[in-house]
């Protein structure tokens, strides 16, 4: 993954929160994994994150292990078309079966994503390493 950035000069990779979003270990791991490379880069890292009001509603209804952002710490909110979302969900089979957490979550965001910083482009990497808060400075 660290060639590739380098290869490709990448300004910005994407990753999933710390916690992994979802709580997922692969995700987490994913995470950690591109945080701790962009060590060496100048590349930023956005991640895709949950607002914490709707981490806590897929948790209670659902049992779910959603980890949330509070309100401060999203950075960026996007219009997203859910409809080209959905087609795109619909090709992977693993999400397009019966998940209830993915529709409920749909339905609680309405038409937007939530993103934070956990490195800006050009920031020094987190000197507690990718299991610090992530939080750009």
């Amino acid at each position: 993954m660290l060639r590739a950035a380098q290869r490709r000069r990448a300004d910005l990779l994407a990753v999933f929160d710390n916690g992994g979003v979802t709580g997922h270990p692969d995700h987490q791991h994913a995470t950690r994994a591109v945080v701790a490379a962009t060590a060496h880069l100048d590349s930023g890292v956005l991640a895709w994150t949950v607002p914490e009001p709707v981490a806590t509603a897929l948790n209670t209804e659902l049992g779910t292990d959603y980890r949330g952002r509070p309100a401060a710490e999203v950075d960026l909110t996007i219009a997203v078309d859910r409809n080209r979302q959905r087609r795109a969900i619909a090709c992977h089979h693993s999400q397009s079966t019966d998940n209830p957490a993915l529709r409920r979550r749909l339905e609680l965001t309405g038409p937007t994503e939530s993103l934070c910083w956990l490195r800006r482009p050009g920031d020094p990497g987190d000197p507690r390493g990718p299991g610090g808060n992530g939080r750009a400075r």
